[in-house]
C-alpha cells in the first residue's frame, strides 16, 4: 500500500471525524473503511483518533478542573472511558499534561466526600 493512500485515508477520516463527533458516526465509518482498506491502516487511523481524543479530555479537565463525571457528560462518553484515556493513555502520548491532569483528579477526589455533603444538606434543606 503506498504512503499517499494512507494519507488521503487518514485525511479523510479526520475530516469527517471532526465534523461529526458521535460515536455511532465513527463505528459506522470504521464499519465502512473495513470494505476497502487494510486493517493496521484502519487501526491506525483509530488510534490517532483515540490519542487525540485523550488530549481533548485531558486539556479540558486541567483547563476547566472538572470532574471525571463532568468530562464524561460534556463528551457524551462514560465515565470509564474517559478515567481511562486520562490516566493511561493520556500518561503515554503527554506526560507534562497527564501530571497536571493527575492534580486535578487528585484534588477532586480529596473534596469528593465535602460535595456529598453538600449535596445532602441542599437536598433536606430543600424538603423542609
Amino acid at each position: 500500500m503506498s504512503n499517499l493512500y494512507k494519507a488521503f485515508a487518514e485525511n479523510l477520516f479526520l475530516k469527517l471525524f471532526h465534523e461529526f463527533q458521535y460515536a455511532y458516526f465513527i463505528y459506522e465509518i470504521n464499519v465502512s473503511l473495513c470494505h476497502f482498506m487494510p486493517r493496521f491502516v484502519i487501526y491506525t487511523i483509530m488510534s490517532k483518533f483515540y490519542d487525540d481524543m485523550a488530549v481533548r479530555l485531558g486539556e479540558y479537565i486541567a483547563t476547566t478542573g472538572a470532574t471525571v463525571r463532568a468530562a464524561a457528560a460534556h463528551f457524551s462518553m462514560a465515565k470509564s472511558t474517559v478515567h481511562k484515556y486520562v490516566t493511561e493513555r493520556l500518561a503515554r502520548i503527554n506526560p507534562a499534561l497527564a501530571s497536571s491532569v493527575r492534580a486535578v483528579l487528585e484534588l477532586n477526589l480529596s473534596e469528593r466526600h465535602l460535595r456529598g455533603g453538600e449535596a445532602t444538606r441542599r437536598k433536606f434543606r430543600s424538603q423542609t
